[in-house]
């Protein structure tokens, strides 16, 4: 059996749900702190509309010639009147949402891994080193 470190605790996991738990809890720590520090390279207001852009730069992905008053807002961030600068700047927003995309999947992916492990021994064997997701 694998002694397991937890918030700066040994543990020793002395049943299947102990060790999912404690396994579940670590992936969501790291996944955490990669988020938080992938939220440090912006500031709170770019944070704050990040939905507004993240739904907006959707409509351009769809259909690039979508008029500029269907997205106000990426419109209002590139000056109003060009279309070139509002699907860059919603591509930009699009590479920013698969980014975190792809990070909350391997999230995900590997909760269920987990939560279906039939042994301790399986779970301590799940690899939850984080990818490159960016």
């Amino acid at each position: 059996m694998t002694i397991t470190k937890y918030k700066s605790k040994t543990i020793i996991p002395t049943t299947l749900e102990e060790a999912k738990s404690i396994a579940i809890n670590t992936l969501n720590e790291k996944i955490d702190a990669i988020y938080t520090n992938y939220l440090t390279q912006y500031p709170e207001i770019e944070q704050a509309s990040f939905t507004q852009k993240a739904t907006e730069a959707f409509k351009v992905a769809k259909d690039s010639t979508l008029d500029l008053s269907e997205t106000p807002y990426l419109t209002m961030l590139t000056g109003g009147e060009n279309k070139e600068l509002r699907n860059a700047l919603a591509t930009a927003v699009n590479e920013k949402v698969k980014f975190i995309t792809n990070l909350e999947i391997f999230a995900v992916s590997k909760r269920d891994e987990i939560k279906a492990a039939k042994s301790i021994e399986v779970v301590e064997k799940i690899d939850t080193t984080i990818p490159s997701v960016g």
